[in-house]
């Protein structure tokens, strides 16, 4: 690849909970696809079902408080582009956590990545506007139903600022999920349920009903392949 230097103002720090891959994409329109994963840390909600609680959840409410300090990693935009570069990155997911609360730091990121045309996937909860759609980035948006324990965990008016190739993915739970996600007048093609659960024996005790739920309202289906495959076992 041919680098392309980075200067000191446009060089922020990302907090990074981690760096992984190759492995596969497990969810939404992309899943099955080989990539790498870039995982920051920080969130602005505290879902009850999460997945990933050792990128937020420094108090215990999960059931395990994180320590801050292990789990986190300051890294400069310049040190993740040579990652890439040293592991011959061709597409990327940067997921959290929240990325864009970090939104500052991560639009320089997207900006070197965009130079070193690496294609790149960002996970988001949608509670945060998206920022100004200068690269060729695929915004997989999943907002939080009630049923995640966040009161306000979807935002109407954020989500409209995502453009027409994002996706949003809602995690199910039960039926009256859909309550919700019809509530937001979404394009169904842009819309994939997911079955929520952390083990694979979970997740496929509420497959069924998820494709159903799909199938009935014009939405698309989204397994959760890697969690199929390796559980909820970190860096995959």
């Amino acid at each position: 690849m041919t680098k392309v230097s980075i200067g000191k103002k446009a060089d922020p720090t990302l907090r990074v909970a981690e760096l992984f891959g190759p492995t596969i994409q497990g969810e939404g329109r992309n899943a099955g696809t080989r990539t790498h994963f870039i995982r920051l840390s920080g969130c602005n909600l505290a879902c009850t079902w999460c997945d990933t609680p050792f990128t937020w959840d420094w108090n215990g409410q999960n059931g395990i408080a994180y320590d801050r300090e292990k789990e986190t990693t300051a890294m400069k935009v310049s040190q993740l582009v040579t990652w890439c570069e040293d592991n011959r990155v061709t597409n990327v997911v940067i997921t959290g956590g929240e990325p864009l609360t970090q939104a500052t730091a991560l639009v320089e990121l997207l900006n070197a990545l965009s130079v070193r045309h690496i294609a790149v996937e960002v996970e988001t909860n949608g509670t945060r506007p998206c920022p100004p759609n200068q690269w060729n980035v695929q915004w997989n948006v999943s907002p939080k139903l009630l049923s995640s324990g966040n009161a306000k965990g979807v935002k109407p008016k954020a989500l409209a600022t995502y453009p027409s190739s994002a996706i949003f993915k809602f995690v199910i739970t039960e039926p009256s999920d859909l309550d919700e996600i019809l509530a937001l007048k979404l394009n169904p093609a842009q819309v994939w349920l997911m079955p929520e659960g952390r083990t694979p024996r979970e997740i496929n005790a509420k497959a069924r009903m998820t494709a159903e739920l799909a199938i009935a309202h014009g939405f698309n289906f989204s397994h959760r392949i890697h969690t199929l495959l390796w559980g909820n076992k970190r860096g995959h």
